[in-house]
């Protein structure tokens, strides 16, 4: 499709919008939007030779959307599906291998060979011929009513909006445990694809998702700097899914800190100040260094002394504030005790490796703008013998490679990463 950018007088009407009347094939006024309010839906006129008509704002048709699922088997899974009938729904497995995925009569599954959350959410979206493409994780509760409220969502979304988040609550106690601040930080996240909808054209303009992102960390913040500098908009819609604390072993913290390997990569694609464009606020990086470099000190005759006390100091502090707020029983004070020990120099350790190892990413092939396919062997593989929507599936996606992916947890709490307190996104898998 060609002519203006999003929101752009006289520029093109993008399929599927809800602003904008049916065009006449072949009219040669087809396909032009009149000059009006580019952010009021209803003030999208499209003309058709000498008639022009204003479509009043309401839901999409059911036949306009396209869900995807990645999954790793979880069995949440089936409980996402639930709500989703007279919807077309593309689940893409992400396990290595070919393995049984029980999904409700009618579901598409496609496989992506274990390649992580982002590399699954393109194998999905690919497959897809649909004006628009709705993300969900396998681990949230949609409500029944979760298919209206989707529709809805996006007929209200204007021209210039190019994608529409769904509101995420995460049930926790009054004095919730660290691991519960952490999962609980997606309430606030920023373009969190647990619940997301973009529009296809859109994601083909900018390539889809980062695939050098391997876990369900930044690869949707980064995805929405690329569709928010390509001018477009991404609203909230009113849909609400409900994000259950996932059981964890106390060491998660620890694990979560691989995430600070991604940063380095957020920064070297977006520049200094890729956290205000992507909605994300400044962490402890520079306390976890400096407790890193107490503990090294430790080491040396000479600085062993004032290198302790900086470590020791540093650290129950750090210790204090993920107590403070939680509910203060024994094992959960004696977790963040252990873990506050060690979770600064995990920190800096994965960061490190970022940079380690970002040469070699930077060196491979990341999005692609314009490609809708996945030709470079990005696509995934039809599973069994699932019935396909007509026409909403492409007939033959092209064989994923191996790998796996990652189960990482929702975005951490500031006691968690080194420099990242929950986006304004989010993340999943």
């Amino acid at each position: 499709m060609s002519g203006g950018g999003p929101g752009v007088a006289g520029g093109p009407c993008l399929a599927g919008d809800p602003g904008a009347s049916r065009c006449v094939a072949g009219d040669p006024g087809a396909g032009r939007c009149v000059a009006g309010d580019p952010a009021e839906p209803a003030a999208s006129r499209c003309v058709a030779g000498d008639q022009a008509g204003l479509v009043s704002p309401g839901a999409v048709a059911a036949d306009s959307v396209t869900v995807v699922v990645p999954t790793i088997g979880r069995p949440s899974l089936q409980r996402t599906l639930a709500p989703l009938a007279g919807l077309t729904v593309v689940v893409v497995d992400d396990r290595p291998g070919v393995l049984a995925l029980d999904v409700p009569a009618g579901t598409s599954v496609l496989r992506s060979g274990g390649r992580g959350p982002a590399a699954a959410r393109n194998v999905g979206w690919r497959a897809a011929t649909t004006p628009w493409v709705a993300f969900l994780d396998d681990d949230v509760q949609p409500p029944e009513t979760w298919a209206q409220d989707l529709l809805r969502d996006l007929g209200a979304a204007g021209r210039r909006v190019g994608g529409v988040q769904g509101r995420i609550v995460v049930p926790v106690p009054e004095r919730p445990t660290d691991w519960e601040r952490s999962t609980q930080g997606l309430e606030a996240a920023g373009w969190a694809t647990a619940d997301l909808a973009y529009r296809r054209e859109v994601l083909a303009r900018v390539g889809g998702f980062d695939e050098r992102f391997p876990r369900a960390y930044r690869e949707d913040a980064d995805l929405g700097v690329r569709v928010t500098d390509a001018g477009w908009l991404i609203t909230t819609g009113e849909r609400v899914v409900v994000h259950p604390v996932r059981p964890a072993r106390w060491t998660q913290s620890i694990r979560s800190q691989r995430g600070n390997a991604d940063d380095v990569l957020m920064r070297a694609l977006h520049g200094r100040d890729w956290r205000r464009r992507a909605q994300v606020p400044q962490g402890r990086r520079r306390w976890h260094l400096a407790t890193t470099a107490g503990l090294l000190a430790v080491g040396h005759r000479r600085t062993r002394l004032p290198g302790a006390l900086l470590w020791v100091v540093l650290t129950a502090d750090f210790a204090g504030r993920r107590i403070a707020p939680g509910p203060r029983t024994p094992a959960e004070m004696a977790t963040m005790v252990a873990t506050s020990a060690v979770l600064p120099v995990a920190a800096t350790w994965h960061w490190l490796a970022g940079w380690a190892r970002l040469g070699r990413l930077l060196s491979q092939a990341g999005p692609a703008p314009g490609d809708s396919t996945g030709s470079a062997a990005r696509g995934g593989q039809l599973a069994g013998d699932l019935a396909r929507a007509p026409g909403q599936l492409a007939e033959e996606p092209p064989p994923a490679a191996a790998g796996q992916l990652a189960e990482e947890p929702p975005p951490a709490a500031p006691a968690q990463l080194a420099e990242d307190r929950p986006p304004s996104r989010r993340r999943t898998a």
